[in-house]
């Protein structure tokens, strides 16, 4: 019970950090930090309008800001959620694998 309360308690630390940091990249206008570094967009650059688009639903729009939004969320939950498929760790390597290669690919 206790391991619980901790695993809570450290999930719940993490997303704030996050929190904090992406309200700390739009209230400086930083944008992509990758970008911002490297001149370089990152695989993940448009994935916010592009979502943001996506539940506007102007899917065309969403679909060209960046194509895959849609099977990036199918695969995250595959990986994060995967009680109903049981997905083996196998499996769940091949999902994240194949994520990488498509964004590399993108």
């Amino acid at each position: 019970m206790a391991q619980n309360k901790s695993r809570r308690l450290l999930w719940a630390v993490c997303l704030a950090a996050l929190a904090a940091f992406v309200a700390a990249l739009i209230a400086f206008e930083i944008g992509c930090p990758i970008r911002r570094i490297t001149g370089l967009p990152c695989p993940g650059c448009g994935m916010f309008r592009a979502a943001v688009a996506f539940l506007s639903g102007d899917f065309a729009l969403s679909f060209r800001l960046h194509p895959l939004l849609i099977p990036a969320g199918i695969g995250l939950m595959a990986l994060f959620h995967a009680g109903p498929l049981r997905l083996t760790k196998r499996a769940k390597n091949a999902v994240a694998f194949a994520l990488g290669g498509l964004f590399l690919a993108v």
